[in-house]
C-alpha cells in the first residue's frame, strides 16, 4: 500500500506539488481525500488522491470537472499526476454535506428545501446541457458552503451522454437508483439523475428515503410499483 494511503499522521505535512497535505477527511475504495493548503497563498483546498491501479474511471471525473464551470458545482483547481496516483485539487466547501446536515438538524422545511434545490437543479441542468450525467446524485454528494451555497460534488461516476446513446453500466447508490437501472435496462443517464434528485428531495423534506426494503428484490418491486407514502406534514 502506498504511503499516500497510510494513517493521517503519516502523510500530514507531505507536499504534493505546491500543496501541503493535512488530515484525511474521507476515503473510498480507490481514493482518499485530504484537507490541504497552498504553500504560496495559504488557501485551504481539498485534495482527492486517486489510485491509478484498478481504477479506470478516474479520467471521467477529470473530464467532467474540467468541462464544468458553475457556481453550484465544486471547482477543480489543478490536476497533479504521479506514476501511481492522480491528485485532484479542488475547492474546500466548509459546511459539510446534505446528509450530515439532515442527520444533525433534521429535515428542511419546504421553503428551505425549495431554496436549496433551486441551486442543485440549476447545477444538474447545466451538467446535462453540457452532455454530462452525474449518475450518483444523493445527499452525500451535495455540499453546503458557509455562505449558504449548495454545490454538486463527486463526479466519479459521471459519464458523457447524448440523445442517441444509452448507457448500460450499473452504478449509483442503492436507494437512489432509477427503475430502469433496477431492471438492468439501457438507460438515459440524465433521466436517471432526475429520478435520484427526486429521491434526494423526498429525503430532504422527510428525513427518510421513499422506498424501504430489507432486500434488493423487494425494494426493486416497490420502486417499480411506485409504492411510497407521502407523510401528512
Amino acid at each position: 500500500m502506498s504511503n499516500d494511503f497510510a494513517a493521517p499522521s503519516a502523510v500530514q505535512g507531505r507536499c504534493i506539488g505546491d500543496y501541503v497535505l493535512q488530515d484525511s477527511i474521507g476515503q473510498g475504495a480507490c481514493a482518499k481525500v485530504y484537507l490541504a493548503w497552498h504553500e504560496l497563498t495559504g488557501t485551504e483546498v481539498v485534495v482527492k488522491a486517486i489510485s491509478l491501479k484498478g481504477f479506470p474511471r478516474y479520467h471521467r471525473e477529470v473530464y467532467s470537472l474540467q468541462n464544468l464551470n458553475h457556481p453550484n458545482i465544486t471547482k477543480l483547481f489543478e490536476v497533479i499526476t504521479t506514476p501511481d496516483k492522480l491528485y485532484l485539487v479542488m475547492e474546500h466547501v466548509r459546511g459539510g454535506d446534505l446528509r450530515e446536515h439532515l442527520e444533525n438538524h433534521g429535515p428542511l422545511s419546504e421553503r428551505q428545501a425549495r431554496a436549496a434545490f433551486r441551486q442543485v437543479v440549476s447545477a444538474l441542468r447545466y451538467c446535462h446541457q453540457r452532455g454530462i450525467a452525474h449518475r450518483d446524485l444523493k445527499p452525500d454528494n451535495i455540499l453546503l458552503d458557509e455562505d449558504g451555497t449548495w454545490k454538486l460534488a463527486d463526479f466519479g461516476f459521471s459519464r458523457k451522454v447524448s440523445d442517441d446513446c444509452k448507457l448500460s453500466t450499473f452504478c449509483g447508490t442503492f436507494h437512489y437508483l432509477a427503475p430502469e437501472l433496477l431492471q438492468r435496462e439501457p438507460y438515459d443517464g440524465r433521466r436517471a439523475d432526475v429520478w435520484s434528485l427526486g429521491v434526494t428531495l423526498y429525503r430532504t423534506v422527510t428525513g427518510t428515503v421513499p422506498f424501504h426494503a430489507d432486500s434488493f428484490a423487494k425494494m426493486r418491486d416497490r420502486v417499480l410499483a411506485g409504492q411510497f407514502e407521502v407523510p401528512p406534514s
